[in-house]
């Protein structure tokens, strides 16, 4: 065999490894595009606190959902949270609490109002699964919020 064909075998030999290592890494990259696909699409809770009268509008409290911290919602303000499907229970660091249990399907967005309610001397923080157009109308401002329900 001659030096140019030993030559040529080789650089052969290289190419055929290099579009081998290049079909390897193409599937490594190809898993991991699928692994990500498979993941399941996050979902939306929007919690909403429109207006309230006098003597409950003052009172803020912190909203969580599941064991994770939403945020403290005042009057007038919307707290937003991704989350995976599963259940929550809705809940406030508010004493008197009406939690809300809540099932969440993938990719979907969930409205909830969230108010401070008075019966006598009383007070305590109620929850409200209310729809997309219910919420348009309490909060215009959601227009800005991309929707899928």
């Amino acid at each position: 065999m001659t030096k140019y064909a030993k030559g040529l075998i080789g650089n052969v030999i290289v190419l055929l490894v290099g579009l081998v290592m290049v079909g390897q890494v193409s599937a490594e990259q190809s898993k991991a595009m699928d692994s990500a696909a498979k993941a399941a699409p996050t979902s939306q809770i929007i919690v909403l606190r429109g207006l309230e009268r006098p003597k409950t509008r003052s009172l803020n409290f912190t909203v969580y959902v599941g064991e994770e911290r939403l945020g403290r919602v005042k009057v007038n303000s919307t707290q937003t949270m991704d989350v995976e499907a599963g259940t929550y229970t809705v809940r406030s660091n508010f004493y008197k609490d009406k939690p809300l249990e809540i099932s969440v399907m993938p990719g979907k967005t969930y409205y909830l109002v969230a108010k401070m309610d008075r019966r006598g001397g009383n007070f305590k923080s109620v929850y409200e699964l209310v729809t997309e157009d219910y919420a348009y109308n309490m909060m215009p401002s959601l227009s800005e919020v991309e929707s899928s329900i």
